[in-house]
């Protein structure tokens, strides 16, 4: 590739360096027209500008619908468009399921935007108050939005999470317990508090939110308020927020006292830290990602280029894949920069990675433009094959009609679930676990422990999905620049979807839904962004006694907390799942669209890749996952006194103790200081580590009590030491490490990745090689998979999964599962051909 052009090619006054976001323009910056269609944002342009019913924020546009067909607001943003749902739910297109029957009411009877399905009665709502997409609490009960409203591939960010309304949805929301998520009332009253921190520091200039989340109590506030020996911890707010005009970003602490009423709050809200931080960038979120791809898609020269050199005259067609970015050029180090890659698509439905185009745009979001574009000499031919996953276009790909041999599988519990929940408290089948949410690392598990008789053993005291890097491994330019960090880099809880009961979740389903801030300071709100349930998870155990001809036989089930993230073109599943007999597994699943790039078209013989389809490449990458471990097993100070030891099974060379050479020996060996616990998995040796109590002994072995880390698939990172993937994922240099716990050290790679040149995280804490004997030991293991794609893996790749399981270890004194009662299950049926089922009866064995 070459440089296509630098910052200032532009002629004067034909691009204006526009930022396109409400409020980072003042009222009449821009005349009429300068806004190209679908690139303005709500609020951004006075009533009247656009003309009635031609426009709805950009989701449907000019000419699909015929003047004065549909009126204004009947069409909801982004709930339905041409074609979205299928035959017969709606009459006629116009109307939602069940609000009224064809021809019942006459046009105009309901006021625009004001209706949704089975909710709206006539007069129940003042004009505009139900906003697009928006439900307030205590107006639809539960189970009122049939399934469907949140249909997979429906709904888009900006519909997912709207900014929450005082006295809605939002007074549903109350912190019960110290480590609960911020409320929607609490992120706007920390905003609030920052803003009138900034203006009287004298900051200058349009702020703009990136992060607000709860900061967690300091751990030995937290332990001992669950004592009881100490008063609640105050809740506070983290606020990252950045200063675009200035280029300048500051962290702060609010202090947000509770039972404060809205009006007093100003008064209450006290920050307790304002940093100007120099020399990192926060995360670059959904926002910033929406406004890379404005800039980029508003851009003259971009139009040009993409008619020049493909033809592209439609720039709705095209699509942008933000990106942050991997390697600054030297002469860009210190803007907040996002990368981004060029896709188009024959149509609205059409997978636009079969589409690759050779242009890789960087902007300025600070400045609000495009600074330089990269592509090849010569344009490549844009590759013209159809691969297609949207239900509408498979059947043209595969040249097959849907499966017809697939039948129902139902998940039924009619006594209900066994599991209860108490505000973020589960309890089931003896664990207790306490669910937590935040932009960054999404779900949080917090205060896990196992009822055993009258008494609360705790397992852990945090865990959560800390940190991951997906490197690429093609060595040509601009792809070097391609490794995403994406907890750091977007935001898992940022990202998280709005799951769908019936798909994403099957069976009796509790939803927690997710609270996040948007770059006004607004809270917003992911429904159902976490999804607990239980499952059937095969055989627990059995035996049967051939003596006597007696079988006994117990069912395995598992509780399951999950949730799923976005990433551009991928997904990640985190899966967290609870076992009867005491284990702890992680699962993640991988799974959305291969990033691909543009080759030539008769490409086959790859070094770095692979061939998808013709003139496609993808490429071969790793996923590699960092997860924080603070355990607490059967400690009740959280930990404090645990020691973390390597298992291994060695065998024995022939010998004295050997002379048949069968024999092999387990070692376990503390590992007492930091570097002596940086670690490798070694599966020959059946490598685990054990986490043990010593404090707390097992009265059959004699031994500490303790659960053992097991890892399951994994890789080392591929990519060398010291280069820039090396040095920014230190975490994946090593599949375990174990730091002495420090409050606010929660994030592998560091609290800033975005366009960090090392890793600020755990290659800092680990410079030292401290004590671990007495410090609190946190647990950070990496693991991976290395993805070579597959042919099969396009046009959308099925679930890949990797991941690893805790399991007790001496921490009981028999099976705990014992007690789990025998059952059969009587909605299961056998399936005999008619020649066998006449004499099944006299086969069946008794259970």
């Amino acid at each position: 590739m070459q440089a296509g052009y630098e910052e200032g090619v532009y002629e004067e006054g034909v691009y204006e360096e526009g930022v396109y976001e409400e409020g980072v323009y003042e009222e009449g910056v821009y005349e009429e027209g300068v806004y190209e269609e679908g690139v303005y944002e709500e609020g951004v342009y006075e009533e009247g500008v656009y003309e009635e019913g031609v426009y709805e924020e950009g989701v449907y546009e000019e000419g699909v619908y015929e003047e004065g067909v549909y009126e204004e607001g009947v069409y909801e943003e982004g709930v339905f468009e041409e074609g979205v749902f299928e035959e017969g739910v709606f009459e006629e297109g116009v109307y939602e399921e069940g609000v009224y029957e064809e021809g019942v009411y006459e046009e105009g009877v309901y006021e625009e935007g004001v209706y949704e399905e089975g909710v709206y009665e006539e007069g129940v709502y003042e004009e505009g108050v139900y906003e697009e997409g928006v439900y307030e609490e205590g107006v639809y009960e539960e189970g009122v939005y049939e399934e469907g409203v949140y249909e997979e591939g429906v709904l888009v960010y900006e519909q997912q999470r709207r900014p929450e309304e005082s006295g809605g949805r939002a007074a549903a929301y109350e912190a019960y317990h110290p480590l609960d998520q911020l409320t929607p009332a609490e992120i706007s009253r920390a905003s609030a508090a920052v803003r009138r921190h900034a203006a009287a520091a004298g900051v200058t200039g349009a702020l703009r939110f990136n992060t607000i989340m709860l900061q967690e109590p300091p751990k030995a506030e937290l332990l001992a308020y669950q004592q009881r020996r100490g008063p609640r911890p105050e809740r506070r707010a983290l606020v990252w927020v950045l200063n675009p005009p200035c280029g300048d970003f500051y962290e702060a602490v609010v202090a947000l006292p509770e039972g404060v009423a809205a009006a007093a709050a100003a008064a209450a809200d006290v920050v307790r830290a304002w940093t100007k931080v120099e020399g990192v960038q926060p995360t670059t979120t959904p926002d910033d990602c929406s406004l890379a791809e404005h800039i980029i898609m508003a851009d003259p020269r971009i139009r040009q280029l993409l008619a020049e050199r493909y033809g592209i005259t439609d720039p709705d067609l095209v699509v942008f894949d933000p990106w942050s970015l991997h390697g600054t050029p030297e002469q860009y180090k210190g803007r907040r920069l996002m990368q981004g890659y060029l896709y188009v698509r024959t149509c609205k439905e059409d997978n636009e990675y079969a589409h690759p185009l050779d242009l890789c745009p960087l902007v300025d979001l600070n400045l609000g433009k495009v600074i330089h574009v990269d592509m090849y000499d010569a344009p490549a031919v844009m590759p013209p094959t159809l691969v297609n996953y949207h239900r509408d276009l498979a059947k043209a790909t595969t040249g097959q009609e849907w499966r017809a041999d697939m039948r129902p599988i139902n998940i039924t519990q009619p006594q209900g679930p066994s599991f209860s929940i108490e505000g973020n408290l589960i309890s089931w089948q003896k664990w207790h676990i306490r669910v937590g949410f935040n932009a960054r690392e999404g779900l949080v598990l917090h205060q896990v422990g196992w009822q055993d008789g009258g008494r609360l053993r705790p397992v852990l005291h945090r865990a959560s999905l800390s940190e991951m890097t997906v490197p690429y491994g093609d060595p040509n330019y601009p792809y070097i620049r391609k490794c995403a960090m994406d907890c750091g880099d977007y935001g898992m809880g940022l990202t998280a979807n709005s799951l769908a009961l019936g798909c994403d979740c099957l069976g009796h389903i509790k939803y927690f839904d997710g609270v996040v801030s948007n770059a006004q300071g607004e809270a917003l709100v992911i429904p159902k962004a976490v999804c607990v349930h239980e499952e059937d998870a095969g055989m627990l155990w059995k035996h049967t006694d051939t003596r006597l001809g007696h079988v006994e036989v117990r069912r395995n089930r598992r509780l399951v907390l999950s949730q799923v993230s976005t990433f551009a073109n991928y997904e990640y599943g985190m899966f967290w799942y609870f076992y009867l007999d005491g284990t702890i597994q992680l699962e993640m699943k991988l799974t959305g669209i291969l990033s691909t790039s543009v080759s030539d078209l008769t490409a086959k013989d790859l070094p770095f890749g692979i061939t998808v389809a013709p003139g496609v490449v993808a490429s071969n990458h790793q996923h590699l996952f960092c997860v924080r471990i603070d355990p607490a097993v059967d400690d009740a100070d959280g930990g404090k006194g645990l020691v973390v030891a390597e298992v291994n099974a060695e065998p024995l060379p022939f010998g004295p103790d050997n002379p048949h050479g069968n024999a092999f020996r387990v070692t376990e060996t503390p590992l007492l200081s930091v570097h002596s616990a940086m670690r490798m998995a070694k599966p020959e040796a059946g490598r685990a580590w054990k986490i043990k109590n010593p404090a707390v002994i097992n009265p059959i072995t004699g031994q500490p009590v303790s659960f053992k880390l097991i890892p399951q698939t994994n890789c080392p990172m591929l990519m060398q030491p010291d280069s820039l993937v090396g040095k920014r994922a230190f975490f994946a240099q090593k599949h375990l490490f174990v730091t002495p716990h420090v409050d606010g050290q929660l994030y592998a790679a560091g609290d800033h990745v975005v366009q960090s040149e090392d890793c600020l995280g755990l290659m800092q804490w680990t410079k030292e090689d401290k004590p671990l004997l007495g410090a609190d030991p946190v647990l950070w293991y990496s693991f991976g998979v290395t993805h070579l794609p597959r042919l099969e893996d396009f046009p959308v790749m099925p679930v890949e999964t990797v991941g690893f399981m805790m399991k007790p270890y001496g921490f009981f004194t028999w099976n705990p599962t014992l007690d789990v009662p025998p059952e059969r299950n009587e909605a299961s049926r056998e399936e005999l051909t008619p020649a066998a089922r006449s004499g099944a009866a006299g086969m069946r064995a008794r259970l």
